[in-house]
């Protein structure tokens, strides 16, 4: 996917703290790997992205050497309640101001578990707003059950930005969710709808690229990255991540 002026190629990857899955490190931990580090930089480099969203991004070192090795400009913020979940926004060839708006109160003393990112930017002369999102799961939730956490961390996105563009990241949500329902209700299309691989059952994905069917947007290509470049050590089943990267290229 090569740019032009008109176009926005965007990478959105949970990439499970840059581990490889099963964790190459033998057991999870949140802790970079460098192997993996530089095996998932080759393959958004093959991506050729203008920007990436990133969740699960385990520090600042690990924003550093991917701005390093992609030639990207980047910005890096801890979780919110779970500063472990980390996240990271890269962009190139255009100018761009990103804000956190992970600490936006979601209800009752809360902020964002994870990360709410946004990055102001441009296609062609036209200005741009895209939100990097890692909504909580549910690990952490009580009685396991993430959902109403999950829209009320919508609900305060879109208080902070009621107009974003594109909304990109792991929204732990399933399509036949009350998440998924509720973004389709703000008027926002699931560019991987029609994609007929996702790296999981179609049914079962909770990674997503969202536009605004109002933006003047249009999804030209679409890809979930399931094939050799995905393999970490494809002789001992081990991959990049336990999610796989979305890349779409937005026409205006």
């Amino acid at each position: 996917m090569s740019a032009q002026a008109d176009s926005l190629t965007l990478v959105t990857h949970n990439a499970y703290w840059f581990q490889g899955a099963p964790s190459v490190w033998g057991e999870e931990h949140v802790c970079a790997h460098a192997a993996v580090v530089q095996a998932l930089a080759a393959l958004y480099r093959d991506l050729d992205p203008d920007v990436i969203c990133l969740q699960e991004v385990p520090s600042a070192e690990v924003c550093i050497a991917l701005r390093v090795q992609l030639g990207m400009e980047g910005a890096f913020f801890p979780g919110g309640q779970r500063t472990d979940y980390g996240g990271a926004l890269l962009w190139k060839g255009r100018s761009a101001r990103v804000e956190n708006l992970t600490y936006t109160a979601v209800g009752q003393g809360r902020i964002f578990e994870r990360i709410c990112l946004k990055l102001d930017t441009s296609i062609g002369a036209r200005r741009l707003s895209i939100v990097n999102v890692h909504l909580s799961s549910n690990r952490y939730a009580p009685a396991h059950r993430g959902e109403p956490v999950r829209l009320a961390e919508l609900a305060a996105l879109f208080a902070a930005d009621p107009m974003p563009d594109i909304v990109a990241g792991d929204f732990n949500a399933v399509p036949d969710s009350a998440v998924y329902a509720d973004m389709v209700e703000r008027g926002f299309v699931d560019c991987g709808r029609h994609c007929s691989t996702h790296g999981r059952a179609s049914d079962k994905r909770v990674d997503y690229i969202w536009v605004r069917a109002d933006s003047g947007l249009s999804v030209s290509e679409y890809e979930v990255v399931e094939d050799e470049r995905f393999f970490y050590d494809a002789d001992a089943d081990v991959y990049l991540s336990d999610h796989h990267p979305l890349c779409a290229r937005l026409q205006l």
